[in-house]
């Protein structure tokens, strides 16, 4: 069975000890990416147009699903859990109760019924754990990890004061809605 693993971090690396992993990895990342898909990015002209056909592609037919977070006519929880999903993506620990009323914020915005979904789950580990210095997620492969030697050990695992490939979700969308304000500022200077 799949399974998707919430990741903390101590001392800038992941704490094996403390974590969440739930089972069924489509009640994480999938839920989120199906949800968004088909409220914002299906195409409805296309019989068979899905997230899972479209992901993998180059150019515009991937990014459908991939640039959701930078839209900014979504709300910021949406925004939010969508790159929380993405690869080397963290929260910081002043983000994180912020982080866990996204999660249910977006629970609300995409009711699921009797599906079985862990963002409640996510959201109350956060909660309940105040001494997380950050989170991640394990969607598909671990990337926190780092390379593993011959016998599948890990021997170098990423470190957030080293490493240079994670981002903050906030900071991100932050730092972009920033940037397209100021795009948007010289435009109306320049017409």
């Amino acid at each position: 069975m799949s399974y998707c693993k919430l990741i903390t971090f101590k001392n800038g690396k992941q704490d094996d000890g403390l974590g969440l992993e739930c089972k069924n990895a489509w009640g994480g990342a999938a839920y989120i990416w199906d949800s968004l898909w088909e409220r914002y990015a299906r195409d409805p002209r296309k019989m068979y147009d899905s997230w899972l056909m479209a992901a993998g592609r180059p150019g515009p037919e991937g990014k459908r699903l991939w640039d959701l977070w930078k839209r900014q006519d979504l709300p910021m929880c949406m925004r939010a859990v969508h790159l929380a999903t993405f690869d080397y993506a963290i929260v910081k620990r002043e983000n994180l109760q912020r982080f866990a009323a996204d999660l249910r914020e977006f629970v609300k915005a995409f009711p699921v019924g009797e599906r079985v979904v862990h963002l409640p789950a996510w959201a109350d580990f956060i909660e309940q754990h105040p001494e997380i210095e950050a989170i991640g997620f394990h969607v598909s492969e671990n990337l926190w990890d780092g390379p593993q030697d011959d016998e599948g050990e890990c021997k170098n695992p990423y470190d957030m004061a080293t490493g240079d490939k994670h981002f903050d979700v906030y900071d991100e969308i932050e730092a972009f809605d920033q940037e397209q304000e100021a795009m948007q500022e010289q435009e109306n200077v320049h017409p």
